[in-house]
């Protein structure tokens, strides 16, 4: 198959009902490291709290945005992991960004959700923009592909750029390493199964 999405709408519930997606032990655990690093600067982020920014807004440090969704309980849980290692993400300087894929309709039950798994934390839901350029976004960089299963994270670096794009559930210890050798120059090594981003080409 070809030029398929890494959420799909129906799956979201942008295009259609919510469906089941793996429970977490079916879903595979990779870093990814972007060999090309891909510009997201300008990718908007929704805020339930306060009028949403950009990546590039947040300024200084990494930043991880992290893809989740009421419908899928592995993301849940994943969502509630990141929340547990928020004073190690302080110490290297990490932010984290929780966005919702969930659609319009739910987006009541996100942020309760989001109040409950990660209290006190930034986040919001993807609007039809934001969507669509997480997708191209996520075309840049792995080219054709099959549909990626949530949950799923992204590692911006300060000046923007996307280095590496984290699979399923996550690994707070790859994170940390991968954004202790980020700050030290050296991004592309870091992860335990660490896969090269090539774009397709």
């Amino acid at each position: 198959r070809t030029g398929h999405r890494a959420v799909g709408l129906a799956s979201s519930g942008w295009g259609g009902a919510g469906e089941a997606l793996p429970s977490a032990p079916t879903i595979p655990r990779a870093s990814l490291i972007a060999l090309e690093r891909v510009p997201c600067a300008a990718l908007p982020l929704p805020r339930f709290d306060a009028e949403g920014v950009t990546v590039g807004e947040y300024g200084g440090g990494p930043l991880l945005v992290y893809l989740w969704a009421t419908w899928s309980e592995a993301s849940q849980r994943g969502l509630a992991e990141l929340h547990a290692a928020r004073d190690s993400f302080v110490e290297v300087g990490l932010r984290l960004h929780a966005l919702a894929m969930d659609g319009p309709r739910e987006a009541a039950r996100v942020a309760e959700r989001m109040a409950a798994l990660y209290p006190g934390g930034t986040g919001g839901r993807a609007d039809r923009r934001t969507f669509a350029l997480i997708e191209l976004i996520m075309q840049a960089v792995l080219g054709t592909y099959d549909d990626v299963a949530l949950p799923l994270a992204l590692l911006v670096d300060s000046d923007g750029l996307l280095t590496a794009v984290h699979l399923g559930p996550p690994d707070v210890t790859s994170i940390l390493d991968q954004v202790g050798r980020l700050q030290a120059g050296d991004s592309r090594d870091a992860g335990r199964w660490s896969l090269a981003l090539t774009g397709g080409r």
